[in-house]
């Protein structure tokens, strides 16, 4: 599906739409984080050391290769204790390199019910595996789509020299 982002509506029957959500959560500081390892739940002890004065976005890269055309269901990812651990750090945004923040075979969608208690963002699917852990600018826009339950976007990071 490529990358995206999540609307509340995707996740929960009465949650805002796609075209509903603020774009200043999409645009601004963003921290790339190699959240790589072999736990299928990335904890916040794997990413702990990279956590000092966090911006408001973060980008996990937690797969070593992702072919955003060929669907697995093994990928790593959120626990629901990290989205909130996060959340309590101030950050408002977190963007993956799979297709979902919960595991393929969730049906409950621990992590995307933090994100949803808390209103916080969500940016899927994204192409990470060559892009060094730092500190960019994100633009990530959705699409304005009425009364629909995810966007695609062309996220793109600006290095600042």
């Amino acid at each position: 599906c490529g990358a995206h982002v999540d609307a509340p509506l995707h996740y929960a029957k009465d949650g805002a739409s796609v075209e509903q959500l603020p774009l200043d959560d999409f645009i601004g500081p963003v921290r790339v984080i190699d959240a790589r390892g072999a736990n299928p739940l990335c904890e916040l002890q794997d990413i702990i050391p990279s956590l000092d004065a966090v911006p408001p976005r973060l980008l996990l890269r937690l797969e070593d290769q992702w072919d955003p055309m060929v669907w697995q269901d093994d990928f790593r990812s959120l626990s629901p204790g990290l989205v909130e651990s996060l959340h309590d750090r101030g950050v408002r945004l977190i963007g993956v390199d799979v297709p979902s923040v919960d595991s393929a075979e969730s049906k409950s969608l621990h992590a995307h019910q933090v994100f949803l208690r808390h209103d916080m963002r969500i940016l899927e699917g994204l192409v990470l595996s060559h892009v060094p852990q730092g500190n960019y600018e994100l633009i990530a826009l959705p699409l304005k789509l009425a009364g629909l339950d995810a966007s695609p976007v062309r996220a793109i990071l600006i290095t600042s020299d």
